[in-house]
């Protein structure tokens, strides 16, 4: 496809988004003026959010408890990697090669550990500092 024929197609896209999102103001189209009641059929905005779920609680503490949750599964990983460095030191035979293999790995896990500690500690005063400074 040649240049003329892609500029004139994106060109052809770019009017048509913009005659999309102009139409209504165009054509004099009033915003809604259905109140919550009307919408929700008689319920309260609450009661909706309630029954599909959602939450009442803050931003910050919904973003606090996803890093919570990634920094845990973070430090189980970091565990794990240990426990399979000290598998395999285990199962080395006295082999050098081996038991090398095995202490770099625990030292690999040992420091992911200390990653993970330290980024945990930054994360809860960040948003303990942010969460004071908006409240």
């Amino acid at each position: 496809m040649n240049t003329f024929v892609r500029r004139a197609m994106v060109a052809g896209a770019t009017v048509a988004m913009s005659a999309g999102m102009m139409l209504p103001h165009m054509v004099g189209a009033a915003p809604s003026t259905i109140s919550d009641s009307e919408l929700f059929q008689g319920k309260t905005v609450a009661e909706v959010s309630g029954a599909l779920g959602q939450s009442d609680q803050s931003l910050t503490v919904t973003v606090a408890k996803m890093i919570r949750q990634f920094l845990g599964l973070l430090g189980i990983l970091a565990v794990i990697i240990v426990i399979i460095g000290g598998f395999e030191w285990m199962t080395a035979g006295g082999s050098p090669d081996g038991v090398d293999k095995a202490k770099k790995r625990i030292l690999q896990g040992v420091i992911g550990m200390a990653i993970v500690l330290s980024a945990f500690a930054i994360a809860q005063f960040v948003i303990g500092s942010l969460v004071a400074s908006t409240t």
